[in-house]
């Protein structure tokens, strides 16, 4: 979600736009309710219905942009979410190989000669995109440092964002032996284990 399509992305999937974001959330907020994950979790593991239609939201690979546009919006409308957040990439330590291949893709797009296209590079094959970037000179380290698509999910910051959101209950789930975690206005908010 960004009002700029960020180059790690750009060949991967459209990204939506802050307004278009806020429009989804208004749409979604209308005709359904949200839901956090305890909830969503009690729905699926001990059979609870609910009143009218629900949804949760989830975000993968704690991209700054979640943190910098999405996490404000979200708790300026009250609607909770679950961000999946990879530990290799936390703190700028790597780039995932989809976004290694949205960068080389430009190269394939500007015709350098015997370069197939960096999108069809399976996991498997991954490091055929760490050869392909060397031998035009394109640098992934320094790409991390200069952008740092992950730079707001630092560890440090990422504890200290926790902390400043939630407070944690002493109640757990009997069925999944989790501890709470609600939002300071009460709300249910996070699960994480104890």
């Amino acid at each position: 979600m960004s009002d700029e399509s960020p180059p790690h992305v750009r060949h991967l999937y459209p990204v939506r736009t802050e307004r278009q974001f806020r429009e989804d959330l208004d749409f979604l907020l209308k005709h359904f309710q949200p839901i956090d994950l305890q909830t969503l979790w009690e729905h699926v593991f001990e059979k609870r219905a609910f009143d009218r239609p629900v949804f949760h939201l989830t975000f993968d690979d704690g991209l700054r942009e979640c943190y910098d546009v999405v996490l404000p919006i979200l708790l300026e409308k009250g609607i909770s979410a679950t961000f999946f957040l990879n530990p290799d990439f936390i703190d700028n330590q790597g780039l995932m190989y989809r976004y290694k291949a949205s960068l080389l893709s430009v190269a394939h797009l500007q015709g350098v000669p015997h370069f197939q296209n960096p999108l069809e590079v399976k996991y498997e094959n991954r490091q055929q995109l760490d050869t392909w970037a060397e031998a035009i000179g394109l640098d992934f380290a320094a790409f991390l440092v200069d952008q740092n698509p992950t730079s707001a999910l630092s560890k440090s910051r990422t504890c200290k964002q926790r902390v400043s959101h939630f407070e944690h209950t002493a109640s757990t789930t009997r069925s999944t032996g989790k501890s709470l975690w609600r939002s300071k206005s009460g709300k249910r908010c996070r699960v994480f284990p104890k």
